[in-house]
Parts: C-alpha cells; structure tokens; sequence
C-alpha cells in the first residue's frame, strides 16, 4: 500500500512572499510619500523664505524714499512699483531670493536722514549716497551691529554733522569707508580699532574732526588710502602709520600736528603734510626714501631740513608751503624735475 503525504510547506512559502512584496511595496510608498513631505516642506520653506525677503527689502526701500524726498529725487524710475519689483528699482541691487544686497542712489538729490529699516537690513553688502543733501547726526542709539555682510559705505559729500558714529566699529567687515565732506566732529572712535579689514578709509574735508590721531590707524594694515585731511587733528604723527606697508596715499593736509614727522613714515612714499603749521624734522635721510618717494608735500610754516638727497632721484617733487626753508646742501647727485613753491616765502638753500 502506498501512502501519499502531501507537501504542506509550499503553499506557505507562497503565501511568505507575497507578505514580503506587500511589505516592500508598503516601504517604498511610506518612502516615496517622505521625500514628496519633505521636497513639499523645503519647496514652501524656499518659497516663504523668498516672500519674506521681498517683503523686507520692500520695506526698507518704501522707508528710504518716504525718509529722504523721493518724489524729488533726479532718477527714481521703477520705484513704488508693484510687489515683486523692487530689485528692478533705480540702484537697487539683490540676491537670488530678494534680498537687497545694495543700493546706489549717488548725486540724487536725497535729502533728509537714511531710516532704520535700512540700517537694519542684515543683507545689505554696498551702500552709497555720496553727494546729496543728507543731514542731521547718528543717534547714541544707532547700530550698525547687524550689518555684518556690509563691506562699503560711502556716505561722502553729504552734510552729516555731530560725532562719527562709534557703533560703525560693529561692522568688521567693512574695506571701504567714505565720509569724506561732511560736518563730522569730535575725535575719531575707539571702538573703530576693530576694523582692521578695512583698505580705504577717507575722513576728508569734515574740517571739525579733532584729537590726536590715534595709534590703531597703524594696525588696518590692509589700507592703501588713508584721507584725513582738511580737519583739526592735532599732536604727533604716530609711528605706527609706518606699519601700513600697502599704503599709496597718506593725506593729512591741512590739520594742525605738530612735532617731528616720524622717519619711517616719511619713507614711505606718497606723504601729504601741507598746511601742518607746527611739524618739524623733514629729512629725508635713508635709502628707502629715496626709493620710494614720488611725491613730498610739506606745509604751513614747516621748518627743518630735507636732506640729504644724495644720488636720490625724484620723478615729481612737490614742495608746497608758506613760510617754509629747505634745507639741500646734502643734494649731491641729485634730480629733481620739479619743485613747486606755493608761496612768495619760500627760500631754498643749497
């Protein structure tokens, strides 16, 4: 007799699989649904991020032109436009999502002060209005600490009166400062020692600014122009300008140091000391002045002694002063092209 025994296993092996597929399928549904959650969610995050972006940048611009006369202004194309224009707007500059990242709005007749939502704009990288109308003074309560993208402000040529503002030392990250042409005064701010990034720094022509000029102008060793001129800075010149090694231009025409000009800053090269009534100790006496120096301006009743030139040769020598005597007796093997005395005092001695 033959006994058949049936296979039981099979159908179950079955039956285990299609658990296994359904569970897969299950898994790459829930999958599927996650990464369309989360492209959903970025998608809406990139899209409120944009929206608010054009909304702060709206904000500030609609603030600078109510704050300074913008119905007034000599271009104002495109501005007060429908929402979602404003990085089209004369001078206007933005990023990718919106945000404004700066503004040019130079020689446009602004007027009035700059509001706080612009001050506010963590975004904003240049600004610059030189050459308007702009006036008043920056309150106490002024911040720059949010500007931390902004790496030129050029607020020259305006009317800008009171203390320069101390809280400017909160933006470290500046490289371009201009404000030139104002009515600035007072000394310059301690706290602007923090910006050591900066490469050109122009207090030009605000003629109130006073105090000694301070040492951590030596420590911004990236400048390659420093303008303090046309001010009432008084005392020594301090050693440390010597430390900027990139500098081109030194301008401190027309203030009121005194004392001796310090030797390693008149070797530098392009040294402007007109109209210094009280400076003293002019000498040119190593080698690296003589390789270097283009261009010497000295001034107002400045006294002492240019020498010796031995074997120096000068592309353009410029002598401006009232009052003053040159000493050249040490001027062997000397060029000079030229020497201009602005003055009927002048008297040369070789």
């Amino acid at each position: 007799m033959t006994i058949t025994v049936a296979n039981k296993s099979a159908p179950s092996k079955s039956v285990s699989g299609n658990h296994t597929e359904e569970r897969c399928r299950q898994s790459d549904k829930r999958r599927v649904n996650s990464v369309a959650l989360a492209l959903s969610l970025f998608l809406g995050l990139t899209f409120n991020s944009i929206a608010a972006a054009q909304t702060d940048t709206r904000t500030a611009l609609q603030a600078v032109y109510n704050s300074t006369g913008g119905a007034n202004w000599v271009n104002s194309s495109g501005w007060l436009g429908e929402a979602g224009t404003e990085c089209d707007w004369f001078g206007v500059q933005c990023d990718q999502q919106g945000a404004l990242t700066g503004l040019n709005l130079s020689n446009n007749n602004l007027t009035g002060v700059l509001p706080d939502e612009l001050w506010s704009t963590t975004t904003l990288q240049s600004l610059s209005v030189n050459s308007n109308n702009l006036s008043g003074d920056f309150p106490d309560s002024t911040t720059f600490a949010a500007l931390n993208q902004l790496h030129s402000l050029d607020l020259g040529g305006n009317d800008y009166s009171g203390s320069l503002p101390a809280s400017l030392g909160s933006a470290d990250g500046l490289r371009f400062l201009f404000l030139w042409g104002n009515q600035f005064s007072g000394p310059i701010p301690a706290e602007w020692a923090n910006l050591t990034a900066l490469e050109h720094l122009s207090l030009g022509g605000n003629n109130t600014l006073n105090g000694s000029l301070p040492a951590f102008l030596g420590d911004m060793t990236s400048l390659t122009n420093l303008d303090l001129a046309y001010n009432a800075f008084t005392g020594e010149i301090p050693v440390e300008l010597a430390n900027l090694s990139n500098a081109t231009s030194i301008n401190l025409r027309s203030n009121q140091l005194s004392g001796a000009v310090p030797q390693a800053v008149l070797d530098m090269g392009v040294v402007d000391l007109w109209a210094n009534p009280g400076l003293t100790g002019l000498a040119l006496g190593t080698q690296a002045a003589c390789d270097s120096q283009t261009t010497l301006t000295v001034g107002e009743r400045a006294n002492g002694e240019l020498t010796p030139f031995t074997d120096c040769y000068f592309e353009e020598d410029h002598i401006m002063a009232d009052f003053f005597s040159l000493d050249l007796s040490g001027a062997t093997g000397t060029t000079l092209l030229r020497i201009e005395a602005y003055s009927d005092f002048f008297y040369p001695h070789v």
